[in-house]
């Protein structure tokens, strides 16, 4: 159906087309259920109707005529909801007064309103507080209401409906703070100089004309064997030193001395290495907060995003700026949440035109016996059962002196400490430090001599087994990039004031 929407004036300000109408049977109020077209714009066009009375029309029939009062959101099928009031809802003026408009007992405000008689600390009122004395009388209207600055309801307030319930804050907030990303690297590694430095003359030497393979633990993860090969080589000559020969002293063989060829080789040696770990970094920092609290709070924060992190990072506290940035992100984060979750809430009841006028998170104040309190208001939910049963709950979110201090207080990283040890490849490139963990040479020809003359060597043929038998063996040990699925690295930070 369609609704025309008519301004005070009787001017048409837009045609409404509805899926559902509620009224209630008292005529005080009208909803309508409708496809809003423009729900994408910033500045929906009914802001602006607000508080202001307007007639609904359906063909040239009047239907309702009242002030808008709430308009929600889209739902999931992308309709919204309008509520109108009608003015006939109201109390008369002589209602208006704190004492007179107020719900009898079995009409008494009960939802939406704390029912905890717990004060606020340090000054704030006790669970009975009600408006002062000198509060205005039936006079009141609700044209005195501003709705732009702090309005001050205290001679709207029904008497003895002011009651305060207050969270029990923690002692401190424990946080940490959790990075994870993929350390990645790559690279080659050429040991052929490592493996030559280990022979006692500095160059690969055996009494075998052909060496094999080096063998290195190739099953070990992240590793590609690239070249492992051995090229015969003339020593470099050294005159009357002879400091590499190529005859080994004589040996007995079949009862006659013989000599041995003794040959030198130029290795060649060279893998590829590939990196790629699965990180955690935990820092752990401790936030005062209320000074009368009881325990302590633990909160979990994973951080999100790196696109700034080297992909070569082991450890993210040697970017001096990065742990720094995200504990400070991370407390000011953390400061408006504990701030909305730990206010006191102030419970109080209004006549039924005054919760209409006013919007969430408008600034108010009550003035008690007592003192004075002031927040924004968190709920507003307005009752209208009956003639006698027509008033507003409402709950104000008050911020406690020290929750403002904490508030306004600034905290910052000063020191981290490691809690645990750091594992994996913590260096940007791999070398024969980090990477190779032992090259053992076996039977170089110097060990193979001293083994052949401790022999009886009957035959060439036996020469020829004890040369294999003892032949010379380089093996290579390599670390394991990867020894496990995540590497958990735990840190310690000190926060200052």
């Amino acid at each position: 159906m369609t609704i025309r929407l008519l301004s005070p004036d009787q001017e048409l300000i837009r045609n409404i087309v509805c899926v559902e109408i509620n009224q209630n049977e008292k005529l005080y109020s009208m909803c309508l259920h409708f496809y809003d077209e423009d729900n994408a714009s910033n500045s929906p066009w009914f802001e602006d109707l607000t508080q202001r009375t307007h007639t609904l029309m359906q063909n040239d029939t009047p239907l309702f005529s009242g002030a808008l009062v709430s308009a929600t959101e889209p739902d999931a099928l992308g309709l919204r909801t309008l509520t109108f009031l009608s003015p006939s809802a109201g109390s008369p003026a002589a209602d208006l007064s704190p004492t007179s408009g107020a719900p009898t007992s079995d009409a008494s405000p009960t939802s939406g309103a704390p029912t905890s008689d717990a004060s606020p600390t340090s000054g704030e009122p006790t669970a009975d507080a009600s408006p002062t004395a000198g509060a205005p009388t039936s006079d009141a209207s609700p044209s005195t209401l501003k709705t732009t600055d702090e309005v001050d309801l205290t001679p709207y307030v029904f008497d003895k409906s002011l009651k305060f319930s207050d969270p029990l804050p923690p002692r401190a907030i424990n946080v940490e703070l959790q990075a994870d990303w993929i350390q990645r690297n790559s690279g080659i590694l050429d040991l052929a100089s490592s493996i030559s430095a280990r022979f006692p003359q500095g160059i690969i030497s055996s009494l075998n004309a052909n060496l094999g393979e080096c063998a290195p633990n190739t099953h070990k993860s992240g590793y590609t064997i690239l070249e492992s090969s051995f090229e015969s080589i003339l020593p470099p000559s050294t005159g009357v030193l002879d400091a590499y020969p190529v005859q080994t002293p004589a040996l007995v063989i079949e009862d006659s001395p013989q000599t041995l060829p003794r040959y030198w080789f130029k290795a060649r040696w060279k893998f590829a290495w590939e990196y790629e770990q699965k990180r955690v970094e935990k820092l752990s920092i401790q936030l005062p907060f209320c000074p009368f609290g009881k325990d302590d709070e633990r909160i979990h924060l994973k951080v999100q995003g790196f696109e700034q992190l080297p992909r070569f990072s082991a450890h993210l506290a040697t970017l001096h700026t990065l742990w720094p940035d995200i504990t400070n992100d991370a407390i000011a984060s953390l400061k408006k949440d504990l701030y909305v979750k730990y206010q006191s809430t102030a419970a109080c009841s209004v006549p039924f035109e005054i919760g209409a006028t006013l919007r969430l998170q408008q600034s108010v104040k009550i003035t008690y016996a007592n003192g004075s309190v002031s927040g924004q208001l968190r709920e507003i939910a307005c009752v209208c059962d009956g003639a006698n049963k027509r008033y507003a709950n409402l709950s104000i979110s008050v911020a406690p002196p020290w929750l403002q201090q904490w508030r306004q207080a600034n905290y910052a990283l000063k020191e981290i400490v490691e809690a645990s040890a750091l594992e994996g490849l913590t260096d940007r490139e791999l070398t024969e430090t980090t990477g190779v963990t032992d090259i053992i040479i076996e039977n170089d020809a110097d060990v193979q001599f001293e083994k052949l003359a401790s022999q009886h060597i009957a035959s060439h043929q036996r020469l020829r087994e004890l040369l294999d038998e003892h032949s010379t063996r380089i093996v290579v040990r390599m670390r394991d990039l990867k020894t496990k699925r995540h590497l958990v690295h735990l840190l310690e930070g000190q926060v200052t004031r």
